[in-house]
């Protein structure tokens, strides 16, 4: 009897709970009048959000009515939001777009509902539906209702609604800009633009797709290499990649099908032979086809090797193409002679064709070099000649490449059968500044104004012209900054090359440095250049640093420090911070060795048996990942160098599953909470797993409380 009055207890509490906090939920905002969301929607949920946005242009911070000029964060949007560290004043940026979607008649399951900008590109993210920007790396162009990031790498810092995009300018609707609702135009290259949150919208987009494309990096590949196929259309929203064998009777044999919404896909061929693909791009209303491309897996050295011309007498100056040709050649190397066999052009191409003039007269010959992974062939060799002279081998020189201003610079020109000399110097925007003519070989001048300049020459004769290839150098009036001196990486083998990179910016010259642990000096290198090699013949620490010079002054780099050793790795370690984690939160495992190069880290289920679910190979000390599963896992690493391998200890640790997330989504939403509530009115029951995760308050015991908790977080 007494249980059955604690359970009618529970019910009731759970009960009147639910009927308050929905009481709250359900209470209204003030309506601004001066910014109301006046647009009726249409159901196309791409425009309406703009459509909506567009009510709220001129919305200032500081009042519900948004008339009010201030620079407190208090606005409409954050009151529907809901309450953060216990009030409204907060960043208001991603809550705009939120409250945009919303009005827009848009599911928190389409464009979520958050005030903070790195929750909203992880949703993207986590769906799909995350496109990079050209600044990283991406060929995405946004459309009309696309959610706009902005920051700097993978960190977001600012979000917006884009209204409109014409191919190289984007245009947004943003809030908190400038502390209100407003307008940006924004070219898509700027590195501002992070990349774009592009949501599942419903009733968008009444066409078919336009054209599909499927591309290779090049048609001919080894055994076992890996392709990747670059995916691309207008309108597709995903793909069908279809790969045939092409048969010598002339039909074809489908072997792979591939259904993605990614832009690639790759894959490897073990059997050697003669293949083609295409693809289908579809969306809700229609599919388009690409044009089918053909590659060649082969298993065997090139064969059947040639080099042609069209014909085999040229005029000066007269272009020609050497035309490649073989049976699994991958890439050629050409060589072209004089008549006294002395090489005077090697060109190397993956493709099949090299055009280029002659602007000596004489007898030439030419032969090529094709190679895969399996092997080399050469071609047989063929002759030609070219007739008539003009001028030829021109060039302009400087002593080096960054002047002081006022400091006198000598040009220097020279070519064979060249005449006269016209020399062109531009500044960096590439207007002429100086034209200058002589049948001499020299031109002196300095410069009053600092800056980047150019300058190219043209000889001439009376058979002809010919220019010079342009080069560059700088003029500046500081002594050197940004001075910086790097390596590869910083553990190496005994007699292994490295090589120090060094730059600066206004640096003419450098001295490196180099100490041994103690500090002693072992090394001073002076160079023009901005390199410098050499290995180390006895096991240690050392360091590194660079002093840069120009007749303004000096400057040095911070001190590298760096590793040489002669022996294989030890002590190789991995740790975590703790050793449970929720779903979904971030795990950064963190690697250790003495003397190790680079790091496999394999990751392990431990439920059910040892099953690996992820490797990954770095140079860096860190690994960083989440997991969307509960269980219990494990992760050992491998370290290695030039010497052997080190394992370390595996370590252990728990996934558990997001407090209230008991459908297991990875998402609190309103369904957890209709669970919870169906469970404690008993209609329905709960695993342990999920009971576990609905005790939100971790008192061992699942009830009204728990429910309460779980609204809270709701609400915000």
């Amino acid at each position: 009897m007494k249980t059955c009055r604690r359970k009618w207890f529970a019910r009731w509490l759970a009960a009147c709970i639910a009927v308050v906090l929905g009481m709250g939920m359900c209470a209204g905002l003030p309506v601004s009048a001066a910014y109301e969301n006046t647009y009726t929607n249409t159901g196309n949920q791409r425009a309406d959000i703009v459509a909506v946005a567009k009510t709220q242009i001129g919305y200032h911070e500081g009042s519900l009515e948004g008339t009010t000029n201030s620079s407190n964060n208090y606005t409409k949007y954050n009151v529907w939001n809901g309450k953060i560290e216990g009030g409204y004043r907060y960043a208001w940026c991603h809550a705009f777009v939120s409250w945009c979607a919303n009005q827009a008649g848009i599911g928190t399951d389409i464009v979520p509902k958050t005030a903070g900008t790195s929750t909203g590109r992880s949703f993207f993210v986590n769906q799909g539906t995350y496109r990079q920007s050209a600044a990283n790396g991406g060929s995405y162009v946004p459309q009309a209702g696309d959610i706009i990031y902005y920051g700097s790498g993978s960190s977001p810092s600012h979000v917006g609604i884009v209204s409109d995009c014409d191919g190289s300018t984007v245009y947004t609707i943003e809030g908190n800009y400038s502390n209100k609702v407003g307008t940006r135009a924004i070219n898509l290259s700027n590195s501002y633009i992070i990349g774009y949150g592009v949501p599942n919208y419903k009733g968008v987009n009444p066409n078919p797709p336009k054209w599909a494309k499927v591309t290779l990096d090049h048609y001919a590949w080894m055994a076992g290499e890996t392709l990747t196929f670059n995916l691309s259309s207008e309108g597709g929203v995903a793909y069908t990649v279809g790969i045939d064998t092409e048969n010598a009777d002339g039909g074809r044999t489908r072997i792979d099908t591939h259904d993605t919404r990614d832009t690639s896909y790759s894959r490897s061929f073990n059997n050697p032979g003669k293949y083609s693909c295409y693809i289908t791009t579809y969306n809700e209303y229609g599919l388009a086809d690409s044009e089918r491309i053909y590659f060649e897996v082969y298993d065997k050295k090139p064969e059947n090797v040639s080099v042609s011309l069209d014909h085999y007498g040229w005029m000066l100056n007269e272009n020609m193409t050497f035309t490649c040709s073989s049976v699994h050649g991958y890439a050629y190397t050409i060589g072209i002679d004089d008549a006294n066999g002395n090489r005077i052009d090697t060109y190397d191409t993956t493709g099949n064709t090299y055009t280029r003039s002659f602007s000596t007269p004489g007898k030439y010959s030419c032969y090529i070099t094709t190679y895969n992974g399996y092997g080399y062939a050469d071609s047989e060799r063929i002759y030609f000649e070219v007739y008539d002279k003009k001028p030829e081998n021109v060039s302009v020189s400087l002593d080096h490449y960054g002047w002081m201003l006022n400091e006198n610079m000598t040009f220097t020109c020279s070519s064979v059968h060249g005449y006269a000399y016209t020399i062109g110097i531009d500044d960096a925007n590439g207007n002429r500044i100086d034209t200058y003519d002589t049948t001499g070989n020299t031109y002196t001048r300095s410069f009053s104004t600092p800056g980047k300049y150019s300058c190219y020459i043209t000889t001439y004769n009376g058979y002809g012209y010919a220019d010079s290839e342009r080069i560059y150098f700088e003029v500046y009036d500081k002594k050197p900054e940004n001075v910086s001196v790097s390596l590869d990486h910083y553990g190496w083998m005994l007699n292994e090359n490295m090589t120090f990179t060094c730059s600066s910016v206004h640096g003419y010259a450098y001295t490196i440095g180099i100490d041994d642990a103690n500090g002693n000096r072992i090394d001073t290198y002076d160079t023009t250049g901005n390199t410098y090699t050499r290995s180390f013949s006895t096991p240690g620490k050392y360091s590194c640093y660079i002093t840069t010079y120009n007749g303004y002054g000096y400057a040095d780099s911070e001190r590298i420090y760096f590793e040489v050793y002669d022996g294989k790795p030890t002590n190789a370690k991995v740790e975590l911070d703790k050793d449970s984690y929720y779903v979904g939160e971030e795990l950064v495992f963190r690697c250790s060795s003495e003397h190790g190069y680079v790091y496999t880290i394999g990751i392990d289920s431990e439920d059910g048996g040892r099953t690996r679910i992820d490797t990954y190979d770095t140079k860096e000390s860190s690994y960083t990942r989440s997991f969307s599963k509960p269980g219990k896992y494990s992760c050992y690493i491998t370290t290695y160098n030039g010497y052997g391998l080190a394992d370390s200890e595996r370590i252990y640790f728990t996934i558990l599953p997001s407090p209230g997330d008991l459908n297991f989504d990875n998402t609190l939403t309103t369904a957890d909470a209709v669970l919870l509530q169906r469970y404690l009115l008993q209609e329905r029951t709960l695993t342990q797993s999920q009971w576990q995760t609905a005790d939100l308050n971790a008192d061992g015991t699942v009830n009204g409380f728990d429910l309460a908790l779980l609204r809270q977080k709701l609400v915000g």
